[in-house]
């Protein structure tokens, strides 16, 4: 379970908001300046690199956490057992669009020290909501420095919504990684929302028999507020004629106090 803690206060331009979760030590105190659409940020958390989803086992993020294909990684770096560290961000808001450069330490590992940014727009027409960005972050300190690239996006009508994002890696295993997420998701009625998914990630781009690409369809059940509900069917493929893994079913349970 986590808890969330916000305080925040406004003097004349400046305002400033700290923020503690108790489940992974993060904790950060946020400065806007400028009129409010510039802010300095730090505390200890995560880097803010592509959309951030909660769902770790995604490519994108972290995947197979336990490799079950045979490969090297069965996604990129952000597994959920990295502890949050130290960081300091500086931002701006410009209408529609946010910006934010930062550096982390100790986040990959003990002795890591890693930059960051980000880059979104935000913009609609008529009711066609819609959203593009991109994001880096690039490790500094090892011999063979990781380097990542994301193009992230997504558009929303009515009780439809996509998602998607696509992360290049450089010396995550050798050579160039890539992942990529796909999501489309219909609130069929309040609390029941459809998804479909597709998410792909190959080891090595040089290589052609190492790639996976995994298809989910799930039903999300939030039944009253702070409990949400997931069924999901999963079946993975894998490249170079490979037999599939076949059929996987999962549920989860999330609770928010």
């Amino acid at each position: 379970m986590q808890a969330n803690f916000q305080i925040k206060t406004e003097v004349k331009k400046l305002t400033v908001l700290a923020e503690l979760a108790t489940l992974q030590s993060d904790y950060r105190v946020q400065f806007r300046l400028n009129g409010k659409i510039g802010y300095v940020k730090t505390g200890v958390g995560k880097p803010s690199f592509g959309l951030k989803l909660d769902d770790h086992t995604v490519f994108t993020r972290g995947g197979n956490i336990r490799l079950i294909h045979g490969n090297h990684r069965e996604g990129m770096p952000f597994v959920p057992t990295l502890k949050n560290a130290p960081f300091l961000e500086l931002g701006h808001y410009k209408g529609n669009t946010h910006y934010s450069f930062g550096m982390i330490k100790g986040y990959l590992y003990e002795k890591s020290e890693s930059s960051y940014g980000r880059l979104e727009h935000f913009f609609s027409n008529g009711s066609l909501n819609k959203m593009i960005g991109a994001s880096f972050f690039r490790e500094t300190t090892a011999a063979k420095d990781l380097q990542m690239v994301n193009l992230f996006g997504g558009l929303n009508r009515g009780n439809l919504s996509w998602m998607g994002e696509v992360t290049v890696a450089e010396n995550l295993v050798s050579n160039r990684s890539i992942a990529s997420y796909s999501e489309l998701t219909w609130n069929v009625k309040k609390g029941y929302t459809i998804l479909a998914r597709i998410d792909f990630f190959d080891e090595s781009m040089i290589y052609t028999e190492d790639a996976i690409r995994r298809t989910t369809f799930g039903l999300n059940y939030v039944p009253f507020p702070l409990v949400d509900i997931k069924f999901q069917i999963r079946s993975t493929q894998l490249s170079g004629g490979v037999p599939s893994k076949g059929i996987e079913f999962l549920s989860q349970l999330h609770l928010w106090f």
